[in-house]
């Protein structure tokens, strides 16, 4: 599953069971055709569910990203032209009963204050943005982040983040990995960059978006006893070098 994706409640069924798989990869961008939900796989040319159909009876939560929004939710059998927008999209789904909870996306150095500003205009149940280290150590992103986590305590708004493990953009290197970014692969490193994370209790923590890495990641989060000292920390950085994966 990608770090950008929903929890459906689906009807026992195997054919339920499929389309909800599927779902959540329609809202993370696949391209399907519209008012259905890609249930097939390798081999023959897959089938296409109508979602009216209601084999999904109900998306727990419907995330906008920043790009290619109104696409996403039309292609889900909304029925909204994409000239009315994502969010318009996002609301009429909610007040058709087919979304309990509406959140928003974003990811570069400028997603903590673009998210601020979101709450300003819309009511979101959730926001979603990176957080870590090397990010934080960025004074324009960690002066929006706090800003925006104190709103999101108020407004008891989630915060999900993700990235955790990132360590450096890839730059042109061979990608030995399924992220966008280059993650940490060793446990010793993983470890203390999922403990850091952890350590704003207030935040949600999405996993890694590698199947090879997302063992450690989960060993690290189920260790958890508190957040590694600045010291630590710092070792690591001299170590490892890690780099924020946006500037």
């Amino acid at each position: 599953m990608g770090e950008d994706s929903v929890v459906v409640h689906a009807s026992p069924d195997l054919l339920a069971e499929a389309v909800a798989a599927r779902l959540m990869v329609a809202l993370c961008g696949a391209r399907l055709a519209p008012g259905t939900v890609d249930v097939g796989g390798a081999g023959p040319p897959p089938a296409r569910i109508p979602l009216r159909e209601r084999r999904v009876s109900e998306l727990l939560g419907a995330e906008i990203p920043r790009a290619r929004s109104a696409e996403i939710l039309d292609s889900l059998g909304f029925g909204v032209d994409e000239t009315q927008g994502a969010l318009e999209a996002a609301v009429q789904a909610r007040d058709e009963g087919l979304v309990r909870f509406i959140g928003v996306t974003g990811h570069g150095a400028q997603i903590a204050a673009n998210h601020r500003r979101s709450l300003e205009r819309f009511d979101f149940d959730s926001v979603l943005l990176p957080y870590n280290r090397p990010t934080m150590r960025l004074p324009y992103y960690a002066e929006n982040f706090n800003a925006l986590l104190d709103t999101c305590r108020q407004r008891k708004v989630a915060v999900q983040t993700i990235k955790s493990v990132a360590r450096a953009p890839w730059l042109g290197r061979q990608r030995s990995a399924a992220t966008w970014y280059e993650p940490f692969t060793e446990q010793a490193d993983i470890d203390p960059a999922v403990w850091w994370a952890l350590g704003e209790e207030t935040v949600f923590l999405n996993s890694v978006g590698d199947v090879d890495i997302l063992p450690r990641f989960l060993d690290a989060a189920s260790r958890y006893q508190g957040r590694p000292s600045e010291a630590e920390i710092d070792a690591l950085f001299e170590r490892l070098q890690p780099q924020p994966i946006f500037v």
